[in-house]
């Protein structure tokens, strides 16, 4: 963990000093009215949700409106991946053996390749394990490679067959001879632990997605979940599966993939606003979750936005980009106060610049109002 939680609740309370209480929530949702009302949304698909982290509603416009949300879909993959392993979980990855190689460098008996669907491992980690075993002196296996868990998440109908062949044929064409044809099967309990390797912790791999909004990550955990939750159906029926027990609205709502990139995801401001209110809520969620969205004005995809406003370092919000979607999503602190908002805008034609700035503007005034202004 990268910061207490004392310090991450600090920040989110007391970022400014403590001054007047906010004007009604009629000025707020006249200011945020005369933004959004800006002619570069003419024709646009926008939905709006502003709400006190508390529950209380404040502004909505077209708040159940299901749109694209571009990399705002990486909110509801952290969010699932620290609800179910928390911010310390690692995953594992190893090699067995039923002996050590003799003195001829010969595995009497078995390989054993076990991994649990590590998020950002690829195929080039099998390759690596098989030139280090041949640098040990492996050089021949009188059974054959077994798999007894993906040690990758990439899709595929039988991820276990598929890497104990990627290890097999890595050997194979080091010059490693193999007895019998790649197989799937389990590590008997005598067998010997060759090498271990262990990732980056759940928090610092979410903090790493989110920061830099990162793809290869955010899919890599939804194949994980998947795999780990032996979830057989869709992946959109599997994410509601573990959110419509918290009362999230997801009517609209598809998950598609952990990283938005799909154009076929849908969501809505009011389902990212309540998902930030279940987040904040929940102690053991929060701390991370908190500490991996970016910070405006200073980190991530938000270091360059908002800077010299009220808004900068206050702000922690999500970005999200595809072609003629922009999203931003995510919690303003000021005053004793912590809103959560999401600003969805989808089918625009003047480009990201214009509905940044008018997001940013947006993510100003809500500083400005809590502050009294």
């Amino acid at each position: 963990m990268r910061a207490t939680t004392a310090i991450l609740i600090g920040l989110l309370v007391a970022t400014t000093p403590l001054c007047a209480s906010p004007p009604s929530p009629a000025a707020l949702r006249e200011r945020l009215d005369r933004i959004l009302a800006d002619p570069c949304l003419r024709g646009v698909d926008v939905g709006v949700c502003v709400a006190k982290v508390t529950g209380t509603a404040l502004y909505e416009q077209h708040a159940d409106a299901a749109l694209m949300p571009a990399s705002n879909m990486k909110l509801v993959t952290a969010a699932t991946v620290l609800r179910t392993w928390g911010d310390g979980y690692a995953f594992p990855t190893a090699l067995y053996a039923d002996a050590r190689p003799d003195q001829r460098g010969a595995i009497v008996g078995n390989l054993y390749l076990k991994g649990l669907a590590h998020p950002v491992l690829d195929r080039g980690f099998i390759v690596r394990a098989a030139q280090r075993l041949y640098r040990e002196g492996l050089r021949a296996i009188t059974g054959t490679v077994v798999c007894a868990g993906p040690v990758t998440c990439e899709p595929h109908p039988d991820p276990e067959l598929r890497d104990a062949k990627a290890l097999f044929l890595a050997l194979n064409r080091l010059g490693v001879v193999i007895n019998r044809p790649a197989s799937v099967g389990e590590v008997p309990p005598q067998a010997i632990l060759l090498h271990r390797w262990q990732s980056e912790t759940t928090g610092e791999l979410v903090r790493d997605m989110n920061k830099r909004s990162d793809n290869t990550i955010a899919d890599g955990f939804a194949q994980s979940l998947r795999y780990h939750h032996a979830a057989a159906g869709s992946y959109d029926a599997f994410v509601k599966d573990v959110w419509r027990p918290l009362g999230l609205p997801l009517d609209g709502c598809r998950f598609v993939d952990g990283s938005g990139l799909s154009r076929q995801n849908r969501l809505t401001p009011r389902f990212l606003v309540q998902l930030l209110q279940v987040a904040y809520a929940d102690e053991l969620l929060r701390p991370n979750f908190l500490d991996a969205l970016p910070v405006a004005g200073v980190d991530g995809t938000l270091r360059l936005r908002m800077q010299g406003t009220c808004a900068a370092g206050t702000v922690r919000a999500k970005t999200g980009f595809l072609t003629g979607v922009s999203t931003l999503s995510g919690y303003i602190p000021c005053n004793g106060e912590v809103l959560c908002f999401s600003i969805m805008m989808n089918n625009h034609r003047y480009g990201a610049g214009p509905m940044r700035d008018i997001q940013n503007r947006a993510c100003v005034t809500m500083v400005e109002w809590l502050e009294g202004g």
